[in-house]
This record gives structure tokens, sequence and C-alpha cells, in this order.
């Protein structure tokens, strides 16, 4: 069978064009939209405690980093860590949908994927161990475009494996704003400004309560969440919800692959039709 060809929708094409100016920048800053890098290498060095500790990460595993860049900001220093040099993986992947060369070192593999694309599950021969995304390029994709992405994920993991999302845990003023002039509708979109270096300005959008939206898509998807605070948190010491020194607001989430997706793209398009404005 021909796989669909893949056109992303226009929120995600002004998100990239966003990304393709403020990269560099948002790497070095760490800003609301990257998050905290020395936290969230700390956070995931939890998790892979937690992992070896619970026999879910072994010495010879393989992992995968999606929308990865150069897999410098988190790949290299994860894979330097004493967590990582005990229980030194067999694979690793780093994904983006921006050409990057291979690390000199062969430290891993790079791959050139949009994390949406139909054609997503054919990019290794094998399923991982674990997966992370650690970046915010979800919360800019329409709610056809996550699920699509969720489903990837859970395509390339194997069954019980792990993924791991670091993703902005939405913004409190701004939902209270919005709330205040939409009434109980809470979900919607806010624009943001950034400045660069040199002082000039980028605007962003960004879709307000994005992580309500990818908890019930992770569901959706055949994920179960380990680490909400109101479940019983399985992953000691990484609590979901964290606040960088910057004062931004966001969430690791822990999600294990249960089952295939159990909810289609066409079966959630209809629930967003029927979902009240």
């Amino acid at each position: 069978e021909k796989l669909r060809e893949y056109t992303p929708g226009a929120f995600q094409e002004q998100s990239t064009r966003f990304y393709e100016r403020m990269g560099k920048y948002l790497h070095v800053s760490a800003s609301e939209t990257t998050g905290d890098t020395r936290q969230e290498l700390a956070r995931l060095g939890g998790i892979f405690d937690w992992l070896i500790a619970s026999d879910r990460w072994h010495g010879g595993d393989r992992m995968m980093d999606v929308g990865s860049a150069d897999g410098e900001r988190i790949l290299r220093p994860l894979m330097n860590s004493p967590q990582l040099q005990t229980h030194m993986p067999s694979s690793v992947y780093a994904v983006d949908r921006d050409p990057y060369s291979e690390p000199t070192d062969h430290g891993w593999t790079m791959i050139r994927k949009d994390f949406t694309d139909p054609n997503f599950a054919t990019i290794i021969a094998e399923p991982v161990d674990v997966m992370m995304h650690t970046w915010s390029p979800i919360c800019d994709l329409d709610s056809p475009d996550q699920k699509r992405a969720l489903d990837n994920f859970n395509a390339v993991l194997k069954k019980g494996g792990i993924l791991v999302l670091d993703i902005p845990a939405g913004y409190l003023e701004e939902m209270i704003a919005y709330k205040r002039a939409h009434g109980a509708r809470t979900l919607g979109r806010i624009t943001k400004t950034f400045r660069l270096a040199d002082g000039s300005a980028v605007e962003k959008e960004f879709q307000i309560g994005e992580q309500y939206d990818i908890i019930g898509r992770a569901g959706m998807s055949g994920f179960r969440i380990m680490n909400l605070p109101d479940t019983a948190n399985t992953v000691n010491g990484v609590p979901a919800f964290y606040e960088t020194r910057a004062g931004n607001k966001r969430v690791t989430l822990v999600l294990e692959k249960i089952s295939e997706p159990t909810t289609s793209l066409d079966q959630l398009a209809l629930q967003i039709r029927q979902k009240p404005s």
C-alpha cells in the first residue's frame, strides 16, 4: 500500500519559521520554549536511575531523541552521565526534521525526519526501549498532527517502552485572561514576543493548556502516564510538574506504551468537531 504524502499545517509552518530564526538563541538561553537544560538533564538522570532500578533499562538497550537538533544539548551530556556510562545503549538515534551532520565520534545515528510524517515508523528496523522529546515542538502542532506524532512515537517503541516528554505546562496568566474573555472554554492560542540577542523581536503563537490535550491524546495513542501527582507516582524523585530557574512552568511526562493506539485520527477529528465551542 502506498503511504500517504504529508503536508504540514499552517500552524506548524509558522512554528517552523520561528525555530529556524530563534533556534540558536533558544538553545543558548534555555528560554520559556526550551525550558532549562540543566534541570532537564537532572530530571532525565533521575528518570534513568528509576529505569535502571526498576529493571526497565539495561546495558545494550536502544534509545531515541526526537527533535534532537544536532544532539549536543541533551544527548551528548546524557551519554556522558553516570547512568549511561554504566549502562551503555547499543543503539542511539537522533531524529530531527532539519539536516545535521553525523557526530564525529559516531556517538549516535542522525536521522532526518519530521515526527508527524506518516512514514515515521519506517526509520528504524527494531523498536527502541526509551524515547525522549525534551523540547517543545509537539506543543506547536494542531490536534491531528499532535495525535499523529504520538501514534508515531508508539510505533517505534517496544511494548512496555518509555516515552519522556518535557514540555511547557501552560501559561497561567494567559489561561486566566483567555478564560475571562471566552467563558468556560480555556483552550486557545496566544502570541508571545521573544527577543534575539541583537534586541530584535519575533512573535510566536502557543496553544494554551497544551499539556492537558497531550495527556488525553497520549491515552488515545496507547500510553499510560506514570508520574502524575493525582495518581500513584512510580517514578521516584521526578514529579511531573516543575518550575525553571527563570520561573517558567513545565511538565515532564513519563509514559509507558501499553497498547497500540486506541483512537484513530478520524475518530479524534469527529470528537473535535463535536466539542462545544
